[in-house]
């Protein structure tokens, strides 16, 4: 069965699962053309295929965006009985970090500029970024009991993120109160108070403090 024919109907299959289906079905559609629309499924070999993979110029994210696209393709298209083996690369290079792509396109390294950018350059809405954090927590199936609005968000990371600061500093017998300001501005708040909520908001943090206040309030060596 031709390539194209196929592509259609996984495109078609995914719609009818509520997909909009779009960055993905033009990629597969640019990857019929690259391979020659009439071209038997079966034929399309993996030299073929890393090539379309790579396109032209140095790695980019672009890479795994089409490859992520190609991956389902051929699940389905192995469930079907279209093809028994997938010619997708074994080896997965590994994705630039983000800060080296933007970097390299030359956008603004001023102070206070947006550090997730479009390619246009402009500040990435954050409804876009929220968005796509839940797409991937759904993909890697992270959900918890309680419905809705109870599911893991992307401001979540931030809290997670300060409170295992906190929580390490603690541990290392560092002076946290000394710190405190310092992970404040590293968070961007106005205020210190607004930083200080973090120091109860965990079991393990209070614990950690706990201990620390023990070992402050009872001399070594006291039997008392």
């Amino acid at each position: 069965m031709n390539l194209q024919s196929i592509v259609e109907q996984y495109a078609t299959f995914r719609k009818t699962l509520g997909e909009r289906f779009g960055t993905n079905g033009r990629l597969l559609k640019a990857f019929c053309r690259a391979m020659g629309q009439e071209l038997d499924v079966a034929d399309v070999s993996a030299e073929k295929v890393s090539a379309f993979l790579a396109g032209k110029g140095p790695l980019t994210a672009s890479w795994h965006v089409k490859h992520n696209a190609l991956l389902g393709f051929y699940r389905y298209a192995i469930s079907r009985g279209f093809v028994t083996t997938s010619p997708l690369p074994l080896v997965i290079p590994k994705r630039p970090e983000y800060r080296i792509r933007r970097a390299s396109s030359g956008h603004s390294k001023e102070t206070g500029a947006p550090f997730f950018v479009g390619r246009n350059g402009q500040r990435v809405n954050i409804c876009t970024l929220e968005n796509a954090f839940q797409q991937i927590r759904v993909h890697a199936g992270l959900r918890r009991d309680g419905g809705v609005r109870c599911q893991p968000r992307l401001h979540d990371l931030r809290h997670t993120s300060a409170v295992h600061r906190l929580t390490t500093w603690y541990r290392e017998g560092k002076d946290v109160q000394t710190l405190l300001p310092q992970l404040s501005v590293y968070m961007g708040h106005t205020y210190l108070a607004a930083t200080q909520v973090y120091l109860t908001m965990t079991p393990e943090l209070l614990h950690e403090a706990s201990m620390r206040f023990e070992r402050y309030a009872t001399p070594e060596g006291s039997n008392d």
